[in-house]
Protein backbone atom coordinates (compact mmCIF):
# COMPACT_ATOMS: atom_id res chain seq x y z
CA UNK A 1 0.00 0.00 0.00
CA UNK A 2 3.02 2.60 0.96
CA UNK A 3 4.30 1.95 -2.58
CA UNK A 4 1.25 2.11 -4.38
CA UNK A 5 0.62 5.43 -2.30
CA UNK A 6 4.24 6.90 -2.99
CA UNK A 7 3.79 6.28 -6.60
CA UNK A 8 1.02 7.91 -6.83
CA UNK A 9 1.64 10.87 -5.59
CA UNK A 10 5.38 11.37 -6.58
CA UNK A 11 4.02 10.70 -9.86
CA UNK A 12 1.70 13.06 -10.47
CA UNK A 13 3.33 16.15 -8.48
CA UNK A 14 6.20 15.43 -11.14
CA UNK A 15 3.78 15.08 -14.09
CA UNK A 16 1.54 18.09 -12.89
CA UNK A 17 4.73 20.21 -13.60
CA UNK A 18 5.88 18.57 -16.97
CA UNK A 19 2.17 19.29 -18.05
CA UNK A 20 2.56 22.95 -17.39
CA UNK A 21 5.49 23.39 -18.75
CA UNK A 22 5.09 21.40 -21.90
CA UNK A 23 1.13 23.23 -21.98
CA UNK A 24 2.67 26.60 -21.69
CA UNK A 25 5.54 25.80 -24.56
CA UNK A 26 2.18 25.01 -26.81
CA UNK A 27 1.61 28.31 -26.84
CA UNK A 28 4.62 29.57 -27.26
CA UNK A 29 5.42 31.82 -30.56
CA UNK A 30 9.06 29.53 -31.50
CA UNK A 31 8.27 27.18 -33.38
CA UNK A 32 10.84 24.78 -32.00
CA UNK A 33 9.68 24.97 -28.49
CA UNK A 34 6.23 24.19 -29.64
CA UNK A 35 7.31 21.12 -31.53
CA UNK A 36 9.24 20.02 -28.74
CA UNK A 37 6.09 20.31 -26.53
CA UNK A 38 3.74 18.66 -29.39
CA UNK A 39 6.87 15.86 -30.20
CA UNK A 40 6.59 15.20 -26.13
CA UNK A 41 3.17 14.54 -25.88
CA UNK A 42 2.40 12.63 -29.20
CA UNK A 43 4.88 10.19 -28.28
CA UNK A 44 4.29 9.68 -24.17
CA UNK A 45 0.55 9.60 -24.70
CA UNK A 46 0.83 6.89 -27.58
CA UNK A 47 3.10 5.08 -25.67
CA UNK A 48 1.55 2.55 -23.34
CA UNK A 49 2.57 2.62 -19.55
CA UNK A 50 3.51 -1.00 -19.83
CA UNK A 51 6.39 -0.37 -22.30
CA UNK A 52 7.58 2.83 -21.02
CA UNK A 53 8.54 0.82 -17.72
CA UNK A 54 9.92 -2.15 -20.07
CA UNK A 55 11.82 0.12 -22.13
CA UNK A 56 13.37 1.95 -18.92
CA UNK A 57 14.22 -0.57 -15.94
CA UNK A 58 15.56 -3.25 -19.15
CA UNK A 59 16.10 -1.25 -22.08
CA UNK A 60 18.34 1.43 -21.05
CA UNK A 61 20.52 -0.50 -18.39
CA UNK A 62 21.75 -1.95 -22.58
CA UNK A 63 23.19 1.54 -22.62
CA UNK A 64 25.11 1.68 -19.83
CA UNK A 65 21.94 3.74 -17.93
CA UNK A 66 20.60 1.62 -14.92
CA UNK A 67 17.70 2.67 -13.05
CA UNK A 68 16.00 0.98 -9.50
CA UNK A 69 12.72 -0.25 -10.50
CA UNK A 70 11.16 2.22 -8.49
CA UNK A 71 12.54 5.27 -9.97
CA UNK A 72 11.97 3.51 -13.05
CA UNK A 73 8.17 3.50 -12.48
CA UNK A 74 8.13 7.24 -11.43
CA UNK A 75 9.57 8.19 -14.61
CA UNK A 76 7.10 6.06 -16.74
CA UNK A 77 4.30 7.14 -14.74
CA UNK A 78 5.10 10.99 -15.11
CA UNK A 79 5.80 10.99 -18.79
CA UNK A 80 3.04 9.02 -19.43
CA UNK A 81 0.38 10.99 -17.17
CA UNK A 82 2.17 14.44 -17.74
CA UNK A 83 1.13 14.30 -21.37
CA UNK A 84 -2.34 13.78 -20.81
CA UNK A 85 -2.50 16.43 -18.67
CA UNK A 86 -0.46 19.02 -21.01
CA UNK A 87 -3.40 19.17 -23.21
CA UNK A 88 -5.29 20.10 -20.22
CA UNK A 89 -2.93 22.46 -19.04
CA UNK A 90 -3.03 24.05 -22.78
CA UNK A 91 -6.65 23.98 -22.50
CA UNK A 92 -6.86 25.95 -19.47
CA UNK A 93 -4.02 28.26 -20.20
CA UNK A 94 -6.15 29.27 -23.47
CA UNK A 95 -9.22 29.57 -21.15
CA UNK A 96 -8.02 32.74 -19.50
CA UNK A 97 -9.74 35.96 -20.63
CA UNK A 98 -7.18 37.49 -22.74
CA UNK A 99 -8.37 40.88 -20.42
CA UNK A 100 -6.55 39.53 -17.68
CA UNK A 101 -3.29 39.56 -20.05
CA UNK A 102 -3.74 42.71 -21.44
CA UNK A 103 -4.21 44.26 -17.72
CA UNK A 104 -1.01 42.45 -16.84
CA UNK A 105 0.95 44.47 -19.74
CA UNK A 106 -0.84 47.52 -18.97
CA UNK A 107 0.33 46.93 -15.48
CA UNK A 108 4.06 46.51 -16.75
CA UNK A 109 4.26 42.99 -16.14
CA UNK A 110 7.30 41.38 -17.35
CA UNK A 111 6.13 37.66 -19.62
CA UNK A 112 7.50 35.67 -16.49
CA UNK A 113 5.23 37.54 -14.17
CA UNK A 114 2.53 37.83 -15.63
CA UNK A 115 2.39 34.00 -16.35
CA UNK A 116 3.17 33.88 -12.51
CA UNK A 117 0.57 36.08 -10.82
CA UNK A 118 -2.00 36.33 -13.77
CA UNK A 119 -2.44 33.49 -16.19
CA UNK A 120 -1.09 30.34 -14.08
CA UNK A 121 -3.29 30.71 -11.04
CA UNK A 122 -6.53 31.11 -12.84
CA UNK A 123 -5.70 28.17 -15.24
CA UNK A 124 -4.84 25.88 -12.59
CA UNK A 125 -8.25 26.02 -11.30
CA UNK A 126 -9.72 25.18 -14.37
CA UNK A 127 -7.00 22.65 -14.78
CA UNK A 128 -8.25 20.73 -10.70
CA UNK A 129 -11.10 18.54 -12.13
CA UNK A 130 -9.47 16.53 -15.39
CA UNK A 131 -6.55 16.89 -12.85
CA UNK A 132 -8.45 14.48 -10.44
CA UNK A 133 -9.62 12.11 -13.03
CA UNK A 134 -6.13 11.20 -14.56
CA UNK A 135 -4.89 10.80 -11.34
CA UNK A 136 -7.81 8.21 -10.58
CA UNK A 137 -6.46 6.92 -13.69
CA UNK A 138 -2.51 7.10 -12.54
CA UNK A 139 -3.79 5.04 -9.28
CA UNK A 140 -5.25 2.42 -11.61
CA UNK A 141 -1.86 2.30 -13.21
CA UNK A 142 0.54 1.82 -10.26
CA UNK A 143 -0.74 -2.35 -10.46
CA UNK A 144 1.57 -2.47 -13.42
CA UNK A 145 4.67 -1.99 -11.78
CA UNK A 146 4.15 -5.30 -10.11
CA UNK A 147 5.66 -6.87 -13.20
CA UNK A 148 8.98 -4.91 -12.63
CA UNK A 149 9.31 -6.60 -9.13
CA UNK A 150 7.54 -3.92 -6.93
CA UNK A 151 5.29 -4.70 -4.63
CA UNK A 152 2.17 -2.37 -5.43
CA UNK A 153 -1.28 -2.88 -3.18
CA UNK A 154 -2.68 -4.91 -6.10
CA UNK A 155 0.49 -7.25 -5.82
CA UNK A 156 0.16 -7.58 -2.16
CA UNK A 157 -3.34 -8.60 -2.32
CA UNK A 158 -2.86 -11.16 -5.24
CA UNK A 159 -0.28 -12.91 -2.16
CA UNK A 160 -3.07 -12.20 0.82
CA UNK A 161 -5.19 -13.83 -1.47
CA UNK A 162 -3.19 -16.95 -2.25
CA UNK A 163 -2.41 -17.19 1.24
CA UNK A 164 -5.64 -17.39 3.16
CA UNK A 165 -7.72 -18.22 -0.16
CA UNK A 166 -9.99 -15.78 0.60
CA UNK A 167 -10.47 -13.20 -2.35
CA UNK A 168 -14.10 -11.86 -0.79
CA UNK A 169 -11.67 -10.44 2.36
CA UNK A 170 -9.26 -8.51 0.20
CA UNK A 171 -11.25 -7.34 -3.12
CA UNK A 172 -14.61 -7.42 -1.87
CA UNK A 173 -16.06 -4.90 -3.87
CA UNK A 174 -15.44 -7.30 -7.36
CA UNK A 175 -17.45 -10.11 -5.52
CA UNK A 176 -20.43 -7.56 -4.67
CA UNK A 177 -20.17 -6.19 -8.14
CA UNK A 178 -20.20 -9.61 -9.40
CA UNK A 179 -23.30 -10.23 -7.44
CA UNK A 180 -24.85 -7.88 -8.88
CA UNK A 181 -24.32 -8.18 -12.30
CA UNK A 182 -25.71 -11.75 -11.78
CA UNK A 183 -28.56 -10.86 -10.21
CA UNK A 184 -29.05 -8.37 -13.19
CA UNK A 185 -28.01 -11.74 -15.76
CA UNK A 186 -29.44 -14.47 -13.65
CA UNK A 187 -32.34 -13.59 -11.60
CA UNK A 188 -32.36 -14.84 -7.88
CA UNK A 189 -29.32 -17.20 -8.51
CA UNK A 190 -27.67 -13.91 -8.67
CA UNK A 191 -29.31 -12.41 -5.70
CA UNK A 192 -27.94 -15.79 -3.60
CA UNK A 193 -24.58 -14.94 -4.92
CA UNK A 194 -24.58 -11.60 -3.97
CA UNK A 195 -25.16 -12.87 -0.33
CA UNK A 196 -23.18 -15.62 0.14
CA UNK A 197 -20.18 -12.95 -0.77
CA UNK A 198 -21.65 -10.17 2.20
CA UNK A 199 -21.82 -13.11 4.37
CA UNK A 200 -18.24 -13.72 3.59
CA UNK A 201 -17.24 -10.68 3.76
CA UNK A 202 -18.81 -10.42 7.19
CA UNK A 203 -17.50 -14.08 8.61
CA UNK A 204 -13.99 -12.64 7.53
CA UNK A 205 -14.07 -9.25 9.49
CA UNK A 206 -15.47 -10.60 12.38
CA UNK A 207 -12.56 -13.10 12.18
CA UNK A 208 -10.23 -10.62 11.75
CA UNK A 209 -11.75 -9.03 14.77
CA UNK A 210 -11.09 -11.75 17.13
CA UNK A 211 -7.29 -12.06 15.62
Amino acid sequence: AVSTIELTVYSALIGIVLAVAAGTAMLSRRWWVRLVARTYTEIFRGASELVLLFWIIFALPQFGVTISPFRGAVIALSLNIGAYEAEVARGAIQAVPRGQTEAAIALNMSPFLRWWRVVLPQAFVAMIPPIQVLTIQLLKGTALVSIVGITDLTFAGDKVINLTKRPGFVFPSAEIYGGFRSTHDYGPPGASMLRNAQNEWGRAMVQERRD
